[in-house]
């Protein structure tokens, strides 16, 4: 079994998946029982390959040999579906994470990035919130899809919270400061525009917003209700 094992994880950081599953194949036709780590290292090795619905099979697979998943096993799945784009299929990986009684780390929430690669920026909002709220750390992939998602929503103030909030933690942005910069210019614009417009005077004009405004959720995430994914929105993103 170390033989076959250290097969599987030279295949892995080769980027050889379907040699590696091929060893894999190979443990259950000379009669052995491939073990936790045969398992994690072909999931790795797929996940690399984003090979999505290969990870899905490997995990059903450990399932049937009553074999025990960890939260890597799923981020792994999570982070093959998130490239492609499936937020479906990472909120259900989310939502069975929670089923096994096991907690998500933030590195389960990059769904957060699926999310905003379909356009679904409410639900991505909602599940940076739930990072905050079960008091894990975002990372900078979580800050930075939460940025993307605010420049879709035109939530200016929200991205520029969510900026500050990356320099107090030392994380650095990437580009989507310039999506930031640039909807707080055509925020003023367009105030500026209503004065004009309208003949306004500024004294009329609204001194403070509110920082954070709960979205209406978007129809991806109402069909999350009915996965029991988490829905709350949090008190310090969302008031």
């Amino acid at each position: 079994m170390v033989s076959y094992n250290a097969g599987l994880s030279a295949c892995e950081k080769d980027g050889q998946w379907q040699q590696a599953l091929s060893l894999l194949s190979n443990l259950l036709e000379v009669k052995l029982e491939p073990n936790v780590i045969s398992y994690n290292v072909a999931i790795s090795a797929s996940g690399k390959a984003e090979e999505w619905q290969q990870t899905f099979v490997l995990l059903n697979d450990m399932r049937k040999a009553t074999l025990e998943l960890s939260v890597i096993n799923y981020n792994v799945a999570i982070n093959a579906c998130g490239k492609k784009g499936l937020w479906q299929h990472t909120l259900a990986l989310l939502s069975e994470i929670r089923g096994a009684k096991l907690v998500p780390d933030a590195y389960s929430y990059s769904t957060i990035v699926a999310c905003d690669i379909d356009g679904q920026w409410r639900l991505s909002l909602s599940l940076l919130s739930d990072v905050v709220e079960g008091k894990l750390e975002p990372n900078a992939i979580c800050y930075n899809a939460g940025i993307s998602a605010c420049e879709r929503g035109l939530l200016w103030q929200q991205a520029l919270t969510l900026l500050s909030d990356m320099g107090k933690v030392k994380l650095e942005p990437n580009v989507t400061y310039l999506y930031a910069r640039r909807l707080r210019i055509q925020r003023a614009m367009l105030l500026l525009s209503s004065i004009l417009r309208e003949d306004c005077s500024v004294s009329r004009l609204p001194l403070r917003t509110s920082l954070w405004r709960r979205p209406r959720l978007c129809r991806g995430h109402q069909q999350a209700r009915g996965q029991n994914l988490p829905l709350q929105m949090s008190g310090h993103l969302f008031q």
